[in-house]
């Protein structure tokens, strides 16, 4: 009976690996503004896509960004932004942690030429309408510049 039980587990914990290694990062698009980097890649958790390949998020849930990206410039502080584009209207929404240099998964200073890894969790609000919408990402230098700026198309339900 032991030895089944460890079978299950072991099936289990492949098929969940095996799952998050077949995970494709999303598809996003650069801000107009440049950055002083280059994305690599951007991941959400949880997620899936809808009919026109928009990312569907549950209102009242979080998700994790992943962001793999390599600074051309050192870096020793920056600012977390995100926004809601809807109809024109850029709206900016809370993030709990501003600083990007704490409690993203780096520590400043960031090297140039250096691939970073930021991780941070966003709780999705209840308040924002159940409708498709833009939303952006950047994460800004002191001097009003761009680290990196990403823009993705979502549905809200």
């Amino acid at each position: 009976m032991a030895v089944n039980n460890a079978a299950i587990i072991l099936i289990c914990i492949f098929a969940f690996s095996s799952t998050l290694a077949l995970r494709k990062p999303i598809e996003f698009s650069k801000c107009e503004k440049e950055s002083k980097s280059v994305i690599a890649s951007v991941d959400m958790e949880p997620f899936v896509q809808d009919a026109k390949g928009r990312l569907i998020f549950y209102r009242g849930t979080n998700v994790t960004a992943t962001i793999k990206f390599t600074p051309e410039v050192e870096v020793t502080k920056a600012t977390v932004h995100l926004y809601a584009i809807l109809f024109g209207e850029k709206m900016e929404l809370e993030v709990p942690h501003r600083n990007a240099c704490e409690d993203h998964n780096i520590k400043c200073p960031l090297d140039p030429k250096t691939e970073y890894t930021m991780i941070g969790e966003i709780e999705v609000m209840k308040r924002l309408p159940p409708l498709p919408l833009t939303v952006q990402l950047d994460v800004e230098l002191p001097n009003n510049e761009y680290l990196y700026c990403f823009q993705t198309q979502v549905h809200l339900k």
